[in-house]
């Protein structure tokens, strides 16, 4: 399995992980953000008064793991998505899009110890303005 495989599987189980009946639905990207996708996730169905609980967001602009250059960082505003401007943010994050190591989902390593066990401090966010910062080439958990 890939490098990038197994931590899709470690995000999935931690989006849905505290969510006993839950559905997903998109949401619209901002107009200035083409690259980004945005999935909200409900713990039960979604209705027009309610919020979701989680949001996964991705930045699917391209960064090697040999750029020379800075990252590029998209801001997107989830206060009005999430009903909060407080969020706990968990960032999947590596070299690069084509980084087959040094990867890490919530500042962990999931794959250098080879026991599939994490290697460092889980490391979460926290915003208290509502803007989450992604990455090119990154993705990131939101939770109220």
């Amino acid at each position: 399995m890939s490098t990038i495989g197994y931590y899709t599987f470690l995000i999935t189980a931690s989006a849905l992980s505290t969510l006993s009946s839950s559905s997903i639905t998109t949401v619209p990207s901002p107009s200035n953000l083409p690259n980004v996708a945005i999935y909200a996730l409900y713990p039960s169905a979604p209705s027009n008064t309610s919020k979701p609980t989680k949001l996964i967001i991705l930045n699917l602009s391209f960064h090697a793991a040999s750029s020379t250059t800075a990252r590029r960082e998209a801001q997107i505003s989830v206060s009005g998505v999430l009903g909060t401007s407080n969020v706990k943010v968990t960032r999947f994050t590596a070299l690069g899009a084509d980084s087959e190591t040094q990867a890490t989902f919530g500042g962990q390593d999931w794959l250098s110890s080879g026991t599939g066990l994490p290697v460092g401090k889980k490391v979460v966010e926290t915003v208290r303005n509502g803007v989450v910062s992604v990455g090119d080439s990154e993705g990131i958990i939101d939770e109220v």
